[in-house]
Parts: C-alpha cells; structure tokens; sequence
C-alpha cells in the first residue's frame, strides 16, 4: 500500500486476514481488515470497505498491539460511505489512542 500499488496490497490484505482467521490471530485479523477497508475504499470498492468496516466493529475489544489501527479501517469505511467528517474524526481518535499508548 505504502509503494503506491493499491491492488497488490488489496491481495496481501486479504491474504493477511485468511491467514490470521485460520490461525485465530486476532491483531493480524485487524490489521487485514483496516488495509482491505483502505484499498477498497481507494478501488472505489464501497461494498467491500463497508464489510471491513462493519468487520472490525464486531471484532472483540483486546486493546492489544495495534488497537488504535481499527479507527483507520472505519475512517475508510466512512469514506466509502461519503461521511468524510465521520472519517476526520476516526483518524483524529486513533492518532489520540496511539498517542496515548506510545505508539
């Protein structure tokens, strides 16, 4: 995603989540399902960002590594959804979160 290939990242992304699903890894599940939310979103995929975003919203609260990632997920998903302050908000929360963590 970071190299510009929104499509390739999409792959890894969904590839990430099966895995993380298979062997229950709940961190690497979030971190899949707010990259597939992203690369969808960017795709024009409004469909599949909801899903991720609505995905990560059932996802049990751990406050573990990562935690503060699910807000970029629903920020993408609000994206999708043309609720951009919804979006401004999820960001400006997670980057609180993350701040608030020392991450």
């Amino acid at each position: 995603l970071f190299a510009g290939d929104i499509d390739e990242a999409r792959l890894w992304f969904l590839e990430a989540r099966s895995v993380s699903d298979r062997i229950r890894f709940t961190q690497g599940a979030r971190v899949a399902l707010a990259g597939l939310a992203a690369t969808a979103a960017q795709l024009g995929d409004r469909d599949t960002a909801r899903r991720a975003a609505a995905a990560l919203l059932d996802m049990p609260d751990d406050h573990g590594l990562h935690w503060p990632e699910r807000r970029l997920g629903r920020a993408w998903g609000a994206v999708a959804d043309d609720r951009l302050a919804n979006a401004i908000s999820e960001l400006r929360a997670g980057v609180d979160e993350a701040r608030a963590r020392g991450e």
